[in-house]
């Protein structure tokens, strides 16, 4: 359900963006926007852990990867299939979704804290 809150969100904001600026831009846009509502998401929904300036430095830095994987799909399919702009997200989610979600474990996973001596408090 974060997932598809997240991604149904995002989504939105790109559409709205797409009335006003191009669709690279829109795209980077709601990008941003996305990550820290993810972060935010993740750590006390999914992964049940405390929201810390730590995790939240870390989280962006996983989501290039996943930006410049989804900013290249974009284009594929837009700039050089042809899809229409307003699809070309849907083509993107279907790549980067499985590549977030290992990601986001790898960073906000409760086994991430204990390994590392981290207290994991459950979020209040």
């Amino acid at each position: 359900m974060v997932g598809a809150l997240n991604t149904g969100l995002s989504y939105l904001a790109y559409l709205v963006l797409l009335q006003w600026i191009s669709y690279r831009w829109a795209y980077s846009l709601s990008y941003v926007a996305g990550i820290f509502l993810s972060f935010v998401l993740n750590s006390r929904f999914v992964f049940h852990v405390p929201l810390c300036w730590r995790n939240l430095v870390r989280y962006p830095v996983v989501y290039v990867v996943q930006y410049l994987l989804g900013y290249g799909v974009l284009y594929v399919a837009v700039g050089l299939a042809g899809l229409d702009s307003r699809l070309g997200p849907a083509v993107v989610l279907a790549v980067t979704v499985p590549v977030s979600f290992l990601l986001s474990r790898q960073v906000l996973g409760e086994k991430n804290g204990r390994d590392e001596g981290v207290s994991s408090v459950p979020p209040a």
